[in-house]
């Protein structure tokens, strides 16, 4: 398996893109591990609490947290788009390499 874990350069570019920590409540703990364990998660298709956790990946139920509230909170889209928007500025992103996937089901009636 390829390793998930974010390089110091895709570190630099996501890091300043997430939210501040919050002042009150639960801390997000280190959001490189979390972002990591997030990426091994949607990269191998595992449980959260199969995330190794100590290998440069948070715990599964931290990741599997946070996953769910910046879900809630919409930093994906954001993340998505800011770093496209860099690829694109960059000249880096050949729009010729992407695709469309779905699927049609047919429905009964009645």
């Amino acid at each position: 398996m390829d390793d998930t874990r974010l390089s110091d350069e895709q570190w630099a570019v996501i890091a300043p893109l997430l939210p501040p920590q919050p002042a009150k409540g639960r801390k997000r703990g280190q959001d490189r591990e979390v972002l990591s364990g997030i990426m091994y998660r949607l990269k191998t298709g595992c449980r959260w609490r199969d995330i190794p956790k100590g290998e440069g990946y948070a715990a599964g139920s931290t990741c599997h947290y946070w996953h769910d509230r910046w879900t809630r909170e919409g930093l994906w889209d954001g993340l998505w788009q800011s770093i496209l928007g860099k690829l694109w500025a960059a000249g880096k992103l050949d729009l010729s390499q992407g695709s469309w996937d779905g699927s049609h089901v047919q429905v009964k009636r009645g």
